[in-house]
């Protein structure tokens, strides 16, 4: 079975998403797949690299303009650019089926689902995230989306509530939330016996449902503990002298954070994207790295475990939970999560025997 993975994440450098795919990538190929990665370039990069598996038969960034355009303006001009060039190469390739990466709709894309059986991974609900940022955008998302999602020939939602989604388009949907591999040796494991408790909480710049605005408010009520944040820089008129900020750190970087640390948290303000449910590829990091958690959506995969706080999902729970997170973070500090107890809910290796199953299905069902 050929494979063509496309999608718009600049693979030229290594993200959270270029692990994920490269873990699907792997799996993919252990059930005997043949799997092509093609990327549309999001910003005006060389190309000349990238941090794709090598198991992939080929890893290619298209970057189709040579325009001084930055942004979504680069973005989407690139996406347009690239159509004629994208289905040169499907022609060459003759997959058997496109997996696609949720990406905003553009001209020449819905040519390339009618040709080709295509599958899409929701990771969000698009439209309701879009909202969250330039109009313009979305605009163009509210009208367009729904004629990709029409030419589909199936869909895979991390959560429940996002493949609910997709019930109005009448085609086949699959929920398989993120995974992580257990697979690889060298993973940092929970190691740190400190006399305060380490919190550590790794986020994006420019997603205010992360809530790390939240996460600093939780700094400042319980002082008697250390507060980390990993990726977006929280300003505040209010000094903590027990918050601490990195920016962006790499991959050895953060797992020796990890190493030293005793609690994580994840996303607590997923309700301003108009969502409960999630599956943080990042949580499931911490829980590999043995350290317990604190998030405030729902998370079928791990809500049931008691080394799990949820707080709830809305603007004033880390307040109204307070107290309950100083108790979890008290009577969880020196607790190791053990492997053998997530691994069956969190690992990658059988939900991606799941998608496998679910893309064929989806050929078997187009061949007859």
């Amino acid at each position: 079975m050929k494979i063509v993975y496309l999608m718009d994440e600049d693979i030229n450098h290594s993200s959270g998403v270029v692990k994920k795919v490269n873990s699907q990538i792997e799996e993919w190929v252990n059930h005997k797949a043949e799997v092509f990665v093609l990327s549309i370039a999001t910003t005006n990069s060389t190309g000349l690299e990238n941090h794709i598996t090598e198991k992939a038969s080929l890893a290619t960034t298209f970057i189709c303009t040579r325009l001084r355009l930055r942004g979504t303006f680069f973005n989407m001009w690139n996406k347009v650019c690239s159509v004629y060039t994208i289905l040169h190469t499907l022609r060459e390739i003759k997959p058997d089926v496109i997996y696609l990466r949720e990406m905003i709709c553009f001209p020449g894309l819905i040519r390339i689902t009618k040709i080709y059986p295509t599958i899409m991974e929701a990771n969000t609900i698009f439209v309701d995230e879009a909202r969250l940022g330039n109009p313009i955008r979305a605009y163009v998302v509210r009208m367009c989306q729904p004629i990709l999602y029409k030419s589909l020939k199936g869909v895979v939602g991390v959560t429940n509530e996002i493949s609910n989604h997709f019930s109005k388009f009448k085609i086949p949907l699959k929920t398989i939330a993120n995974g992580i591999s257990f697979s690889k040796n060298g993973d940092i494991y929970k190691s740190a016996i400190n006399d305060r408790p380490q919190i550590v909480f790794v986020g994006t710049p420019g997603m205010p449902w992360h809530g790390a605005d939240l996460y600093h408010k939780m700094a400042q009520l319980i002082p008697d503990a250390d507060f980390h944040l990993i990726g977006p820089i929280v300003t505040s008129k209010k000094k903590c002298g027990n918050f601490f900020q990195y920016g962006y750190l790499g991959t050895k970087e953060l797992n020796k954070m990890y190493s030293t640390m005793d609690i994580a948290v994840g996303s607590l303000a997923l309700f301003r994207n108009n969502m409960e449910e999630a599956c943080v590829l990042k949580v499931r990091e911490y829980l590999k790295a043995g350290l317990p958690v604190i998030i405030g959506y729902n998370d079928v995969d791990i809500d049931h475990f008691p080394f799990v706080l949820r707080i709830g999902n809305s603007e004033g729970a880390v307040e109204e939970r307070i107290n309950d997170i100083r108790k979890f973070i008290l009577d969880m500090q020196f607790y190791k999560v053990p492997h053998e107890i997530i691994r069956d809910s969190i690992s990658v290796e059988i939900k991606e025997k799941n998608r496998i199953n679910f893309i064929q299905s989806v050929i078997f069902a187009k061949a007859t």
